[in-house]
């Protein structure tokens, strides 16, 4: 899709499992949870926050994704119940998987943003930082998106 570069699908692929959109690189959260993400990929050192406002994109797939659930939810009640079926136990459903589903997705939703936006804006070198020599690529640059980092690499490069 990138000229001999990795496909946008893979790109993707990897913000769906919550690896980094450059190298595929894991361990981008501290822990599971919201407001743990790394400032840049431990085995590559994309940052991710490369604009202000970044997040506002995971923001927006996160509340699309979770209005979604809650809608589905109401139909699948209302199609096993009958459209004649109570608001109370309508909100009763739906009120959990609206609660629910952004908090579990919000990792999700913040590496698949980032993968997008590597997709719409390529990273360029000034994007990685301080790499180590064994992650720099034959030209003496940051690995590009077509490049998977070798898991020998990425423990060496771990504090």
């Amino acid at each position: 899709m990138f000229g001999g570069q990795t496909s946008g699908v893979r790109v993707l692929w990897r913000g769906l499992t919550l690896a980094c959109p450059s190298c595929g690189g894991r361990g981008l959260f501290r822990r599971w949870g919201l407001f743990a993400m790394r400032e840049r990929c431990p085995s590559c050192g994309l940052k991710f926050e490369r604009m202000e406002g970044h997040w506002l994109g995971a923001v927006a797939v996160n509340t699309v994704v979770s209005a979604a659930a809650v809608i589905l939810t109401v139909v699948a009640a209302m199609l096993a119940w009958g459209t004649d079926v109570s608001r109370g136990l309508l909100l009763a459903i739906a009120a959990p998987v609206g609660v629910g589903v952004p908090v579990l997705f919000d990792p999700v939703s913040r590496t698949l943003w980032t993968a997008i936006d590597a997709l719409v804006r390529p990273p360029s070198p000034a994007d990685f930082d301080m790499l180590p020599a064994t992650m720099l690529d034959e030209t003496g640059g940051p690995p590009t998106l077509n490049e998977r980092a070798d898991p020998a690499q990425c423990e060496q490069a771990r504090p």
